[in-house]
């Protein structure tokens, strides 16, 4: 009898290791986000005026590269610096493409984004250089809300400030972004 039992567990556990095993997770997806590779989103950041839509694509378990335009409303952008070489009102435009990698994996929980942004302002180029950090869940089965605050600077050429050999002058001021997004997982 101990001869059987002792047979009978190796078979098993032989066929267990070295055995075909189905895979059958085609019959448990319930159309969750484990599939879903691409996140369309749009935010809004109360402090900048910018109301950006985004476009993301997993490229990793952990990485992933987002596309960012967005337009924004010019009277916000000069919060932070009251002398501001562009006329106080009117529409801006931005674009950007984000390195966002994720501290779990795609498309949940906390996430480090590092990109530089173009901004067009009154005729103006600006260019931002911002890291930031923010957090993301799935709240319905494809429907995602996240929130990132960040940290940067703007860099623009300024014409008002130029020297005697006619250069325009570089000008350097903080820069802080804080976004709430909606997004849908597909």
């Amino acid at each position: 009898m101990n001869f059987f039992k002792i047979s009978f567990t190796s078979l098993l556990l032989f066929l267990s290791i070295f055995g075909n095993s189905q895979n059958i997770a085609k019959y448990l997806d319930d159309g969750s986000n484990r599939t879903a590779r691409n996140l369309l989103s749009v935010g809004f950041d109360p402090f900048n005026g910018e109301l950006p839509v985004k476009f993301e694509r997993k490229l990793t378990v952990n990485l992933a590269c987002v596309v960012t335009a967005s337009a924004l409303l010019i009277e916000k952008q000069s919060w932070f610096d009251d002398d501001s070489p562009i006329k106080p009102a009117g529409i801006g435009y931005s674009a950007s493409i984000r390195a966002k990698y994720y501290y779990n994996e795609f498309p949940e929980r906390m996430y480090f984004i590092f990109y530089p942004q173009i901004n067009v302002m009154d005729g103006m180029i600006f260019t931002d250089v911002i890291g930031s950090i923010g957090y993301q869940r799935v709240i319905l089965r494809k429907i995602v809300i996240s929130g990132d605050v960040g940290f940067g600077f703007r860099f623009f050429k300024d014409p008002r400030y130029s020297n005697y050999a006619s250069e325009v002058q570089s000008t350097i001021i903080p820069h802080f972004p804080a976004t709430v997004n909606v997004g849908y997982l597909f």
